[in-house]
């Protein structure tokens, strides 16, 4: 089924190729670009950020690494801010804070890690954000030109885009007859479990995903029972604004 219901908020109707702002599933969306850089050697995912930045400290516990900036605990804070990936000097405006950061200390639901990583690929590649997702991820799948305004919570995908990507999930990192990584890489992407000190176990994050354990109504919020959840174990996928 490929058909459009409803009308947008202007109360025109809504066709087919209607493309809203998916907030933050862009961290999916993030995520598989990123995994291309980890499956290629280009990053290394347990890495801190100093190894692609070379102002940054080495070896210096207020770096976070490339994973914490994913599993939102980088110590960074915020959606958004400073321009995100889109200004140009980023990556120095957090440099001008690092000794006050405190990275693996505490579980905080950002973005501002993602646009970390999303300057840290331009760098490597030498190619604005903007051009890595449209030439490595979008052109390929065949999308047209999709605007990303940050890459934490700024794509803006149709429907059936979203389900292009969604397929890539499913075939653990490829679509049709493109491998875009290796089954192995892909392994690397899903949730683990996270610890911080001020709360203890938190929850399972992964590379822009995350189990999606949502329960059905009447049963108990956040149950551990599969019984009580909507979809399978293994489903898993990023919530949205």
């Amino acid at each position: 089924t490929h058909r459009a219901f409803g009308k947008d908020k202007d109360g025109k109707p809504v066709a087919p190729d209607y493309r809203c702002q998916v907030f933050s599933i862009t961290k999916t969306v993030t995520g598989l670009l990123f995994s291309q850089f980890v499956d290629q050697g280009l990053i290394d995912l347990e890495a801190q950020v100093s190894s692609v930045f070379p102002d940054y400290p080495k070896n210096d516990p207020h770096v976070p690494t490339f994973r914490q900036c994913f599993m939102h605990t980088s110590g960074l804070k915020g959606h958004g801010d400073f321009g995100g990936m889109r200004n140009p000097h980023f990556e120095n405006v957090i440099l001008n804070g690092i000794d006050a950061n405190r990275p693996g200390e505490v579980y905080e639901y950002s973005g501002m890690g993602y646009d970390l990583v999303a300057k840290a690929m331009e760098i490597v590649a030498g190619k604005s954000a903007a051009r890595l997702y449209h030439e490595h991820l979008f052109q390929p799948l065949g999308f047209s030109d999709i605007l990303i305004t940050d890459a934490n919570a700024g794509a803006h995908l149709t429907a059936l885009e979203l389900a292009t990507l969604a397929q890539w999930v499913l075939n653990r990192g490829s679509y049709g007859k493109l491998q875009f990584i290796s089954e192995k890489t892909f392994e690397r992407l899903l949730p683990v479990p996270i610890t911080a000190p001020n709360r203890g176990f938190v929850d399972t994050e992964g590379i822009g995903i995350h189990w999606m354990r949502n329960t059905k109504i009447g049963a108990t919020a956040h149950s551990k029972n599969p019984e009580d959840w909507i979809f399978s174990p293994m489903t898993v996928g990023h919530g949205s604004f």
